[in-house]
């Protein structure tokens, strides 16, 4: 892969390969031009050659590999994208290596599909050290999701006895989680208020007065703790915010006492 090779541009060439004909119908003058047509699918087919050969000796010669796998729309059609990240002892090269239509929806299904394409590739599945993924339950599930099923389906085959957590990193991909939190944000109303509240109360000793005070007032509610925002750490504020819209009865009850008022 050129390292100027952007995913676009991937996914395009993979795309032409697949799917040449629909792309070379798609111009006029491939219609009136039987000559121009041969050569537009001479050269999608020269393009598919070319990635099919790097995905090859990029998963024979790397000393261990990533995958990171989504799902996404294109027209009518659902198409599974499984991007590898090889690790060589001195550079680390990302590639597509699967881009195809599927109609499946299951963990199960999906993790079929994408272990038998990894391998018609060949895949030396020892290498496998991380998948990374959406938090859909199909995708990231403990008991059904993909990820695991992948593992299982690898150690039932090639007896690996690998294990999600210690030789297989499942990861919950933090761009699908960032997005999470800004859907999150932007539904709060007076949001600006919410984190003014979260600052005041993190301040001094108010965080453990506040748990103190709900352990006593709330004894039948679980969830009594409210986890100190991060202005750093999106995901833990996501978490605090969560808990802030999940203890209104609460918190207003707290604010009400003594002079948390005056405070306030």
């Amino acid at each position: 892969m050129h390292p100027h090779e952007g995913p676009d541009k991937k996914r395009h060439s993979l795309l032409e390969g697949n799917d040449c004909l629909h792309h070379s119908r798609s111009r006029g003058d491939c219609k009136e031009n039987p000559r121009e047509l041969f050569k537009l699918r001479e050269e999608a087919q020269r393009k598919s050659n070319e990635t099919k050969t790097r995905q090859l000796e990029l998963l024979r010669n790397c000393c261990y590999f990533s995958l990171a796998l989504d799902t996404a729309k294109f027209g009518r059609d659902n198409y599974l994208s499984c991007v590898g990240r090889f690790g060589f002892e001195d550079r680390i090269q990302q590639e597509i290596i699967i881009f195809d239509k599927v109609s499946v929806t299951t963990g199960h299904e999906i993790a079929r599909f994408v272990f038998e394409k990894l391998e018609e590739k060949n895949c030396d599945f020892s290498k496998m050290v991380s998948i990374t993924t959406d938090g859909a339950s199909n995708m990231i599930g403990q008991d059904h999701g993909m990820a695991n099923e992948i593992v299982r389906q690898v150690n039932e085959k090639y007896r690996l006895n690998k294990t999600i957590g210690v030789d297989v990193h499942c990861l919950w991909c933090i761009d699908h989680r960032l997005n999470l939190v800004a859907q999150d944000f932007k539904e709060v109303e007076n949001i600006n208020y919410v984190i003014k509240f979260l600052k005041w109360i993190t301040a001094g000793d108010r965080l453990a007065s506040y748990t103190s005070f709900v352990s006593m007032r709330f004894p039948h509610v679980k969830k009594k703790k409210l986890p100190p925002p991060s202005e750093t750490r999106w995901l833990f504020y996501r978490d605090t915010l969560k808990a802030v819209l999940d203890q209104p009865e609460m918190i207003e009850a707290f604010l009400n006492e003594g002079n948390n008022r005056e405070k306030w």
